[in-house]
Protein backbone atom coordinates (compact mmCIF):
# COMPACT_ATOMS: atom_id res chain seq x y z
CA UNK A 1 0.00 0.00 0.00
CA UNK A 2 1.55 3.12 -1.00
CA UNK A 3 0.99 6.76 -0.30
CA UNK A 4 1.20 9.95 -2.14
CA UNK A 5 0.12 13.22 -1.81
CA UNK A 6 -1.89 15.69 -4.45
CA UNK A 7 -4.84 17.45 -4.91
CA UNK A 8 -8.37 15.48 -4.16
CA UNK A 9 -10.11 14.81 -7.33
CA UNK A 10 -13.93 14.28 -7.15
CA UNK A 11 -15.62 12.00 -10.25
CA UNK A 12 -18.71 13.79 -11.37
CA UNK A 13 -21.47 11.91 -10.04
CA UNK A 14 -23.68 8.85 -12.61
CA UNK A 15 -26.53 10.43 -14.75
CA UNK A 16 -30.17 9.97 -12.04
CA UNK A 17 -27.81 11.28 -9.10
CA UNK A 18 -29.61 15.27 -8.57
CA UNK A 19 -27.82 17.96 -9.82
CA UNK A 20 -28.03 19.55 -6.40
CA UNK A 21 -26.63 16.29 -4.52
CA UNK A 22 -23.30 16.33 -6.70
CA UNK A 23 -23.12 20.62 -5.96
CA UNK A 24 -23.39 19.74 -1.96
CA UNK A 25 -20.64 16.93 -2.49
CA UNK A 26 -18.74 19.02 -4.67
CA UNK A 27 -19.26 22.08 -2.19
CA UNK A 28 -18.63 19.73 0.92
CA UNK A 29 -15.10 18.11 -0.52
CA UNK A 30 -13.68 21.09 -1.49
CA UNK A 31 -14.35 22.86 1.74
CA UNK A 32 -13.09 20.24 3.71
CA UNK A 33 -9.70 20.05 1.47
CA UNK A 34 -9.42 23.77 0.93
CA UNK A 35 -5.83 24.63 1.30
CA UNK A 36 -4.92 20.98 2.58
CA UNK A 37 -2.15 18.33 1.40
CA UNK A 38 -4.45 15.29 1.52
CA UNK A 39 -2.78 12.15 1.34
CA UNK A 40 -3.84 9.28 -1.29
CA UNK A 41 -3.96 5.68 -0.18
CA UNK A 42 -4.83 2.82 -2.53
CA UNK A 43 -5.56 -0.66 -1.62
CA UNK A 44 -5.65 -3.30 -3.57
CA UNK A 45 -7.37 -6.37 -3.25
CA UNK A 46 -8.17 -8.61 -6.22
CA UNK A 47 -9.02 -6.19 -8.89
CA UNK A 48 -10.19 -3.36 -7.05
CA UNK A 49 -9.11 -0.38 -5.43
CA UNK A 50 -9.75 2.28 -3.00
CA UNK A 51 -8.07 5.71 -3.66
CA UNK A 52 -8.70 7.61 -0.36
CA UNK A 53 -8.46 11.45 0.42
CA UNK A 54 -8.18 12.94 4.03
CA UNK A 55 -6.72 15.33 6.22
CA UNK A 56 -3.90 13.14 7.50
CA UNK A 57 -2.32 9.68 7.34
CA UNK A 58 -3.97 8.65 10.15
CA UNK A 59 -7.36 9.11 9.43
CA UNK A 60 -6.62 7.74 5.83
CA UNK A 61 -5.72 4.95 6.81
CA UNK A 62 -8.34 4.30 9.35
CA UNK A 63 -10.99 5.42 6.34
CA UNK A 64 -8.84 2.98 4.24
CA UNK A 65 -9.32 -0.07 6.62
CA UNK A 66 -13.05 0.13 7.08
CA UNK A 67 -13.73 0.67 3.48
CA UNK A 68 -12.04 -2.35 3.21
CA UNK A 69 -14.00 -4.23 5.49
CA UNK A 70 -17.26 -2.96 4.70
CA UNK A 71 -16.98 -4.19 0.86
CA UNK A 72 -15.65 -7.30 1.72
CA UNK A 73 -18.63 -7.87 4.16
CA UNK A 74 -20.99 -6.94 1.44
CA UNK A 75 -19.55 -9.39 -1.06
CA UNK A 76 -19.90 -11.93 1.58
CA UNK A 77 -23.42 -11.73 1.58
CA UNK A 78 -23.65 -12.46 -2.40
CA UNK A 79 -23.94 -8.72 -3.36
CA UNK A 80 -21.54 -7.65 -5.57
CA UNK A 81 -19.83 -3.60 -5.47
CA UNK A 82 -20.97 -2.47 -9.27
CA UNK A 83 -17.24 -0.56 -9.94
CA UNK A 84 -13.64 -1.65 -10.36
CA UNK A 85 -12.78 1.46 -7.96
CA UNK A 86 -13.86 3.47 -4.85
CA UNK A 87 -12.60 6.59 -3.92
CA UNK A 88 -13.76 7.90 -0.17
CA UNK A 89 -13.15 11.37 1.26
CA UNK A 90 -13.42 12.60 4.58
CA UNK A 91 -15.94 15.61 4.61
CA UNK A 92 -18.92 17.24 6.47
CA UNK A 93 -21.84 16.35 4.10
CA UNK A 94 -24.58 17.82 6.52
CA UNK A 95 -26.18 14.26 5.67
CA UNK A 96 -26.33 11.64 8.61
CA UNK A 97 -24.40 9.02 6.91
CA UNK A 98 -22.88 10.92 4.24
CA UNK A 99 -23.00 11.10 0.50
CA UNK A 100 -22.40 9.07 -2.43
CA UNK A 101 -21.83 10.00 -6.48
CA UNK A 102 -20.44 6.76 -8.82
CA UNK A 103 -17.67 5.02 -7.18
CA UNK A 104 -17.41 7.99 -5.01
CA UNK A 105 -18.48 8.29 -0.73
CA UNK A 106 -18.42 11.11 1.18
CA UNK A 107 -17.94 10.79 5.00
CA UNK A 108 -17.46 12.25 8.33
CA UNK A 109 -14.49 10.39 10.04
CA UNK A 110 -15.37 12.21 13.62
CA UNK A 111 -17.14 8.82 14.57
CA UNK A 112 -16.02 5.86 16.61
CA UNK A 113 -15.04 2.57 14.81
CA UNK A 114 -18.24 0.46 15.14
CA UNK A 115 -20.65 3.95 14.07
CA UNK A 116 -18.36 4.99 11.18
CA UNK A 117 -18.04 1.00 9.74
CA UNK A 118 -22.24 0.77 10.05
CA UNK A 119 -21.70 4.50 7.61
CA UNK A 120 -19.69 3.45 5.23
CA UNK A 121 -21.41 0.11 5.14
CA UNK A 122 -24.72 1.72 4.47
CA UNK A 123 -22.91 3.89 2.16
CA UNK A 124 -21.16 1.11 -0.13
CA UNK A 125 -24.00 -0.80 -0.35
CA UNK A 126 -25.71 2.56 -1.65
CA UNK A 127 -23.75 2.11 -4.70
CA UNK A 128 -25.66 -0.63 -5.42
CA UNK A 129 -29.11 0.48 -4.28
CA UNK A 130 -28.87 3.95 -6.10
CA UNK A 131 -26.45 4.07 -8.46
CA UNK A 132 -26.13 1.04 -10.17
CA UNK A 133 -30.00 1.08 -9.52
CA UNK A 134 -31.35 4.77 -9.72
CA UNK A 135 -34.23 6.20 -7.81
CA UNK A 136 -36.24 8.92 -8.82
CA UNK A 137 -36.16 11.87 -6.22
CA UNK A 138 -39.58 10.86 -3.84
CA UNK A 139 -38.29 7.09 -3.79
CA UNK A 140 -35.01 7.61 -3.23
CA UNK A 141 -35.13 6.69 0.82
CA UNK A 142 -37.41 4.04 -0.08
CA UNK A 143 -35.12 2.20 -2.53
CA UNK A 144 -31.89 3.50 -1.74
CA UNK A 145 -31.13 3.92 1.86
CA UNK A 146 -33.48 1.54 3.33
CA UNK A 147 -31.74 -1.27 1.63
CA UNK A 148 -28.54 -0.25 1.92
CA UNK A 149 -29.44 -0.27 5.79
CA UNK A 150 -30.30 -3.64 5.96
CA UNK A 151 -27.53 -4.92 4.18
CA UNK A 152 -25.39 -3.18 6.44
CA UNK A 153 -27.79 -4.96 9.54
CA UNK A 154 -27.29 -8.42 7.83
CA UNK A 155 -23.27 -7.64 7.50
CA UNK A 156 -23.48 -6.45 11.62
CA UNK A 157 -25.26 -9.71 12.19
CA UNK A 158 -22.76 -11.82 10.34
CA UNK A 159 -20.05 -10.33 11.86
CA UNK A 160 -21.05 -9.62 15.95
CA UNK A 161 -23.73 -12.27 16.20
CA UNK A 162 -27.15 -12.55 16.64
CA UNK A 163 -27.38 -11.40 20.04
CA UNK A 164 -25.09 -8.62 19.38
CA UNK A 165 -27.85 -7.97 16.42
CA UNK A 166 -30.73 -8.24 18.18
CA UNK A 167 -29.99 -5.72 20.88
CA UNK A 168 -28.77 -3.15 18.55
CA UNK A 169 -31.96 -4.05 16.02
CA UNK A 170 -34.58 -3.38 19.12
CA UNK A 171 -32.68 -0.59 20.53
CA UNK A 172 -32.20 1.51 17.49
CA UNK A 173 -33.96 0.39 14.30
CA UNK A 174 -37.06 -1.18 15.57
CA UNK A 175 -37.96 2.19 17.48
CA UNK A 176 -38.52 3.85 14.85
CA UNK A 177 -41.79 2.10 13.36
CA UNK A 178 -43.26 4.12 16.46
CA UNK A 179 -42.52 7.47 15.60
CA UNK A 180 -44.75 9.72 13.66
CA UNK A 181 -44.26 10.61 10.47
CA UNK A 182 -44.80 14.58 9.69
CA UNK A 183 -48.09 15.46 7.74
CA UNK A 184 -47.90 14.64 4.33
CA UNK A 185 -45.52 12.32 4.10
CA UNK A 186 -46.29 9.42 1.99
CA UNK A 187 -44.76 6.74 -0.50
CA UNK A 188 -43.84 8.90 -3.26
CA UNK A 189 -44.49 12.40 -1.68
CA UNK A 190 -41.92 14.59 -0.75
CA UNK A 191 -39.89 14.45 2.35
CA UNK A 192 -39.58 17.95 2.94
CA UNK A 193 -42.16 18.39 5.86
CA UNK A 194 -38.89 16.88 8.08
CA UNK A 195 -36.97 19.13 10.79
CA UNK A 196 -33.46 17.50 9.42
CA UNK A 197 -31.42 15.07 7.70
CA UNK A 198 -31.33 13.22 10.56
CA UNK A 199 -35.02 13.00 11.69
CA UNK A 200 -35.49 11.74 8.13
CA UNK A 201 -33.25 9.20 8.20
CA UNK A 202 -34.31 7.54 11.30
CA UNK A 203 -38.32 7.76 9.96
CA UNK A 204 -37.30 6.73 6.60
CA UNK A 205 -34.37 4.52 6.33
CA UNK A 206 -34.53 2.75 9.69
CA UNK A 207 -38.75 2.12 9.85
CA UNK A 208 -38.11 0.84 6.20
CA UNK A 209 -35.16 -1.62 7.08
CA UNK A 210 -37.02 -2.93 10.21
CA UNK A 211 -39.78 -3.78 7.83
CA UNK A 212 -37.55 -5.09 5.18
CA UNK A 213 -35.62 -7.06 8.08
CA UNK A 214 -38.89 -8.23 8.92
CA UNK A 215 -39.51 -9.65 6.05
CA UNK A 216 -36.07 -11.51 5.95
CA UNK A 217 -37.07 -13.43 8.74
CA UNK A 218 -40.07 -14.56 7.76
CA UNK A 219 -38.75 -15.92 4.00
CA UNK A 220 -35.15 -16.51 5.71
CA UNK A 221 -31.71 -14.82 4.32
CA UNK A 222 -31.34 -16.84 1.42
CA UNK A 223 -34.30 -16.01 -0.45
CA UNK A 224 -34.14 -12.74 0.50
CA UNK A 225 -30.78 -12.15 -0.92
CA UNK A 226 -31.35 -14.09 -3.97
CA UNK A 227 -34.30 -11.27 -4.30
CA UNK A 228 -32.34 -8.40 -3.33
CA UNK A 229 -29.24 -10.05 -5.99
CA UNK A 230 -32.82 -10.18 -8.69
CA UNK A 231 -33.66 -6.74 -8.38
CA UNK A 232 -30.13 -6.00 -8.83
CA UNK A 233 -29.35 -7.54 -11.65
CA UNK A 234 -32.94 -7.12 -13.56
CA UNK A 235 -32.78 -3.14 -12.75
CA UNK A 236 -29.16 -2.41 -13.21
CA UNK A 237 -28.94 0.82 -15.19
CA UNK A 238 -32.00 1.85 -14.98
CA UNK A 239 -34.55 3.12 -12.75
CA UNK A 240 -36.09 0.94 -9.40
CA UNK A 241 -39.41 0.67 -8.40
CA UNK A 242 -41.27 -0.73 -5.23
CA UNK A 243 -43.19 -3.28 -7.92
CA UNK A 244 -40.04 -4.32 -8.82
CA UNK A 245 -38.65 -5.52 -5.70
CA UNK A 246 -41.78 -6.75 -5.33
CA UNK A 247 -41.87 -8.77 -8.35
CA UNK A 248 -38.27 -9.78 -7.46
CA UNK A 249 -39.20 -11.33 -3.88
CA UNK A 250 -42.35 -12.71 -5.59
CA UNK A 251 -39.49 -14.83 -8.14
CA UNK A 252 -37.67 -15.48 -5.40
CA UNK A 253 -40.33 -16.90 -2.70
CA UNK A 254 -42.96 -18.17 -4.79
CA UNK A 255 -45.18 -15.92 -2.79
CA UNK A 256 -47.28 -12.15 -4.18
CA UNK A 257 -45.83 -9.66 -2.99
CA UNK A 258 -48.02 -7.10 -5.03
CA UNK A 259 -48.66 -3.83 -3.14
CA UNK A 260 -47.32 -5.23 -0.16
CA UNK A 261 -44.02 -3.05 0.30
CA UNK A 262 -46.57 0.84 -0.93
CA UNK A 263 -47.95 -0.71 2.07
CA UNK A 264 -45.72 -1.44 4.99
CA UNK A 265 -44.20 1.61 4.18
CA UNK A 266 -47.20 3.87 4.68
CA UNK A 267 -48.03 2.15 7.80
Amino acid sequence: MGVSSGAAAVNAPKSGISRLAALVLRKAVGADLHNREPFNLHWQRGAGAVPKHAQNARTASRLLDLAADALEDIGQLGLAYPFPSLTVAQAKTARADGAVGSALIAVDADAKTDALLSRVTRLCARQIFGVQVENDPWNAPWLSETPASCVELMAYRRREGEAAYEKRFYGEIEIATRLTRPRGVTIGASTEHFGGDGEMTQVLRDAGAAGLMGIEQAVGQAAFLSALQRYVEQNAGGVGTLEALEAALEAATGSDWSGYLADMLAS
